[in-house]
């Protein structure tokens, strides 16, 4: 008997290409996950420009990139990932310490912050982070949910 398979979707060959490659030159999966409710009110990368310092700004995208240098005394640096580019992250000590399993092993944050700016240089200053790791697997309707669908660069 001959089995019928239907197509992937865009989420499947996302998660695959992360899976297997690392990246994909498909849909970036904030660009799937941006419908969902709890990613609708986040500012993209892109739109950070656009943003006074001083303002209030929630943030979504994958964790390509942790710094914590030890000349830094305790800050950690982050860049995060979404369809639109990169944000640079600072999280102070007392941040890192409140949401250090977060900050130090999420691959998919949403975090709460103050812009800042430094000349053309943007970052966000995290006051809060939520691991929304789980949402990746929203992006696929396979049962193969086995491991991780993009790594970070830890430098230490």
């Amino acid at each position: 008997t001959e089995v019928q398979l239907g197509s992937p979707t865009v989420g499947d060959d996302t998660v695959s290409d992360y899976r297997y490659l690392g990246l994909t030159l498909g849909a970036h999966p904030m660009s799937l996950l941006r419908r969902h409710n709890e990613f609708r009110h986040c500012a993209t990368a892109a739109t950070l420009s656009t943003i006074r310092p001083g303002r209030f700004v929630q943030l979504a995208g994958l964790v390509t990139c942790r710094q914590r240098p030890s000349s830094a005394t305790g800050v950690l640096f982050l860049t995060l990932e979404d369809e639109t580019g990169n944000a640079n992250l600072i999280a102070w000590p007392a941040v890192v310490e409140r949401f250090r399993k977060v900050l130090v092993h999420g691959q998919l944050l949403m975090v709460k912050g103050v812009i800042d700016r430094e000349k053309e240089v943007i970052h966000v200053t995290v006051g809060y982070a939520a691991d929304m790791t789980e949402r990746l697997d929203q992006l696929t309707t396979t049962d193969e949910k086995t491991g991780t669908l993009a790594r970070s660069h830890d430098f230490h």
